[in-house]
């Protein structure tokens, strides 16, 4: 009985050894893929790259105080690339910090305080959206103060794989949009945004005009003009501190809290750009990095940033 007990607690362990065995086979081949893609990219880079010759506009990055790593990663990019000079670290808002102590972030008016509090608790949004949406709002509101014509705003979980194969400056990237831009999103989750799209792959760089009233995920990259800014400053901030103004901007639509609907649809909906390809994608390949508002938008994230990846590797293949 006791030797039948004995095999029985072996098998079981077997299994088990064999189950999380398999699962991490399953993790590394999931790595791998991305990893050797990122790899190949930017073994194609010109020889002697120097990230300024492409990225010539003042840089934004958030990074919220608790993600050490991330910021650790993005700064060691920024170094390879040499970027000078060095963007700009804004500390994200913590949303779950900022309802418990309103205090942390004095640039918003006490009043709002409490209605972002209501809405939480209503369901209406949760604090990390809330935290995003604020996070991006003081970036810009950062970028207005500087007074920079066009000004890039990053997440911490970007990638900068492809950056190499662009070949063109950001700055000319400006020059060569029509004048009324207000966004140039760099990254998007979706073609559905983009009125008759037909991909063609040998015009990656063609730009084209995001159709009103439809959604085009991704505050990951984008550019924003001194006049969107000058806009969103206007309806957000009264004597510098953010104010209620803004939930209550268009009472004929529904109240949004996610950055991408607000800054992109509802504040600002006109005159948003992007090219064919885009030229940022986000890296939630790792645990760490991956999304820390939308976990189960993840998996879909690494989908997109494959396909990008696969797009720039046929890219360079063509011009090869």
């Amino acid at each position: 009985m006791y030797l039948c007990f004995l095999a029985c607690l072996s098998l079981l362990f077997f299994v088990m050894w064999r189950f999380f065995a398999g699962k991490k086979t399953r993790s590394d081949e999931v790595q791998r893929e991305p990893q050797q893609l990122m790899s190949l990219l930017r073994s194609k880079w010109p020889p002697d790259f120097d990230g300024n010759s492409v990225i010539d506009v003042p840089v934004i990055y958030i990074n919220m105080e608790k993600s050490v790593e991330r910021r650790r990663r993005i700064t060691s990019e920024f170094f390879q690339l040499r970027l000078f000079p060095p963007p700009f670290r804004l500390e994200a808002v913590d949303g779950a910090k900022y309802l418990q102590l309103p205090q942390l972030e004095p640039w918003i008016h006490p009043d709002l305080h409490s209605l972002h509090l209501q809405l939480v608790n209503e369901g209406s949004v949760s604090a990390g959206e809330l935290g995003c949406l604020l996070s991006h709002i003081k970036a810009m509101y950062h970028a207005y103060r500087s007074r920079a014509t066009a000004t890039l705003i990053l997440e911490d979980d970007i990638d900068f794989s492809c950056i190499g194969l662009w070949g063109e400056s950001l700055s000319s990237l400006v020059q060569r949009t029509p004048s009324d831009w207000n966004y140039i999103q760099l990254y998007r989750g979706t073609d559905i945004c983009i009125k008759d799209f037909t991909p063609s792959m040998t015009s990656p760089r063609r730009l084209f005009k995001k159709q009103e009233g439809v959604s085009c995920w991704g505050t990951v990259a984008y550019l924003v003009s001194r006049k969107a800014l000058q806009l969103l400053t206007d309806i957000f901030f009264v004597e510098g501190r953010l104010s209620a103004k803004y939930f209550y901007y268009s009472k004929s639509r529904k109240l949004e809290f996610l950055a991408d609907r607000l800054l992109y649809e509802i504040l600002v909906p006109n005159n948003i750009y992007m090219e064919e390809v885009s030229r940022f994608l986000p890296n939630n390949f790792q645990e760490d990095l991956n999304s820390t508002i939308h976990t189960d938008h993840t998996a879909v994230h690494n989908q997109d940033s494959i396909s990008i990846m696969k797009k720039y590797v046929q890219l360079a293949n063509l011009s090869a």
